[in-house]
């Protein structure tokens, strides 16, 4: 009898498809996201809604050749080559999940088990202004893992990713792979063909130190509801800025640069406000452009404008995975604001403070506020995107090297099961006092099998070994559970000695990092950006950051009152090597 799949598969799956979290004023949190495993264990019981399929209702697939599936339903179509077709099993729904008619999805089929073996994504075609309605299945809490993948003027195209299937053992199944390098989300972002196409607008990491930086002498001065669309609009990296977009609002006028920010926006829902329930909230197509930007208003406008590429195992604002379901201490907003859930995520994410017990949802940000928002927002992109692979299962593509206490540590992920062709290797070791680590695949290093050539000190034998660029050798072993893995999540660098503040701050740097990302990891009220020296923070208890320059050039040096890391800076600003001192 089929039931949802185990945890396990469901993520192998996922995967598969992608290819390769008082009176005095008290601080705002700074908790990073949950993970992949939190929100599956959210996930509910299947629900007996008679418009959801129990069976895959199959729309094309398996078949002996490739094939172009067009879906006039969600408004696509897509090339499922040669090699994918005998594994892909396409569906009108979801099974246990998504009714017919409001999604297609792409599932595994196993000629050995005879049957679809869970779901890689589905793809839902959504009213561009219609995207962020609570009611839609993807932004319900529990449904909060989904990536947008295209647009059109007329939809946003969003993938949620996969579950169900059977109870199996955790192994390598015959053209899982295939399958999902051929409908997994990264391919369908790049291949997925509709109608009518248009751009989609990223809020890069990168733009937002320069945003802060124009903000930063302007203290508490305000901006206006107009002005805010067209400074956040000129953060946006997009193709389509220039495109004219209808302007619904009576009270903007046309032809200026507010009225283009302002339909550019609205084009992709920004501004819609809902009811719990997913009724559109009528704003009398009014948009006061004059009136200041409240903090709400700001803090969802932020929010929101990182649709596409959200941080994030789960969508804005879903603030209780960061809190532990516990709501901001402030007595000025209950759960009947329109705003409530913004603000605390808001306030979780360090954007905001809460003062004198109050978080102000209702009063005008100011400039100074604007940029300590975007501030917290750039560390907190630059904590998540650590390069790094995340594992929750054993998956024997993934091998070890060293150990905790070594000076040399590598993860090896080859590209599939016994696929060496292809791989991916982290590595770090000590010579002569400074940390050398890296990334490498396979244009720039050697994966060689060992066939038991290489015994460890434990009596087990190496599996593979890598010669990187430099010369020097690196021998794998598969690693044995899920614990083990928890060694290596800070490949190729983590300060384990530091505060637990700052403990998974550093990880991820290696040479050729920005300088100025490695100073936007440290904790601090503001951005620095690595011109003058001084202490970027300190404490009493001998913690310290700081830039400084000595006869060797410019560098950056962490502590945490015990030993340290120096970080020296080439004439680019970037990271040129790393080196661990004791204090």
């Amino acid at each position: 009898m089929k039931r949802a799949i185990p945890i396990a598969l469901a993520l192998a799956l996922i995967l598969a498809a992608c290819g390769s979290p008082a009176p005095e004023a008290t601080p705002s949190a700074t908790l990073y996201p949950a993970s992949p495993q939190d929100l599956v264990e959210r996930t509910p019981e299947p629900t007996e809604d008679p418009r959801i399929p129990q069976e895959p209702a199959v729309l094309a697939g398996p078949a002996d050749e490739g094939y172009t599936f067009t879906s006039d339903t969600q408004h696509f179509s897509i090339e499922i080559p040669d090699e994918a077709a005998p594994y892909v099993l396409i569906s009108d729904g979801r099974p246990w999940y998504i009714p017919v008619g409001e999604a297609v999805s792409f599932l595994y089929y196993s000629h050995e088990y005879e049957s679809d073996l869970g779901t890689f994504g589905s793809i839902m075609a959504v009213p561009r202004e219609d995207y962020f309605n609570p009611a839609r299945y993807y932004n319900e809490d529990y449904h909060g893992v989904h990536g947008v993948v295209k647009a059109s003027r007329e939809y946003i195209y969003v993938d949620i990713t996969g579950t169900g299937g059977y109870d199996l053992p955790i192994e390598p199944l015959e053209g899982q792979s295939t399958a999902g390098r051929a409908v997994g989300f990264n391919a369908l972002k790049e291949n997925l063909i509709v109608p009518n196409p248009d751009g989609l607008p990223v809020l890069e990491r990168e733009s937002l130190p320069e945003a802060a930086a124009k903000l930063d002498g302007l203290g508490n001065a305000t901006m206006t509801r107009g002005e805010a669309a067209v400074f956040v609009v000129d953060m946006l990296t997009a193709d389509n800025k220039d495109t004219e977009y209808p302007l619904r609002f009576t009270d903007v006028t046309p032809g200026t640069d507010e009225a283009r920010a302002i339909a550019y926006l609205d084009s992709y829902g920004i501004f819609a406000q809902y009811t719990d329930s997913g009724e559109r909230v009528s704003d009398g197509d009014v948009f006061r452009p004059d009136e200041p930007i409240t903090r709400a208003e700001f803090a969802q406008l932020l929010q929101r404008v990182q649709f596409v590429n959200s941080p994030r195992t789960y969508i804005y604002p879903y603030w209780f995975y960061l809190s532990g379901n516990e709501p901001l201490p402030a007595s000025d907003i209950d759960d009947t604001h329109w705003a409530y859930d913004e603000i605390n995520c808001a306030y979780y994410d360090g954007w905001y403070e809460v003062n004198d017990g109050k978080i102000r949802p209702d009063e005008p940000v100011t400039a100074k506020e604007m940029a300590g928002a975007m501030t917290a927002l750039y560390r907190e992109l630059v904590r998540y995107d650590r390069e790094l692979p995340t594992v929750y299962y054993e998956d024997e593509r993934t091998y070890l090297c060293g150990s905790s206490d070594s000076s040399e540590n590598g993860w090896l992920k080859t590209d599939g099961y016994m696929d060496i062709e292809r791989f991916t290797c982290w590595y770090s070791y000590v010579e002569s006092g400074r940390l050398i680590c890296g990334k490498v695949d396979e244009t720039q290093a050697t994966l060689t099998e060992e066939n038991y050539s290489i015994q460890f000190e434990d009596g087990s034998y190496a599996d593979y070994s890598v010669t990187l660029p430099d010369g020097h050798k690196l021998y794998f072993r598969s690693w044995d559970n899920v614990s083990d893995i928890a060694l290596w999540q800070s490949m190729p660098y983590n300060h384990e000695n530091a505060a637990n503040y700052a403990s998974g701050a550093l990880r991820g740097i290696t040479p050729g990092t920005s300088a100025n990302e490695v100073v936007a990891r440290f904790p601090s009220e503001r951005l620095y950006s690595c011109m003058d020296d001084g202490y970027i923070y300190g404490s009493a208890e001998g913690a310290y950051g700081l830039i400084r320059t000595d006869a060797y050039g410019r560098y950056i040096q962490y502590s945490d009152g015990e030993s340290s890391v120096r970080f020296d800076i080439d004439e680019n600003g970037c990271v040129e090597s790393i080196e661990y001192l004791t204090e």
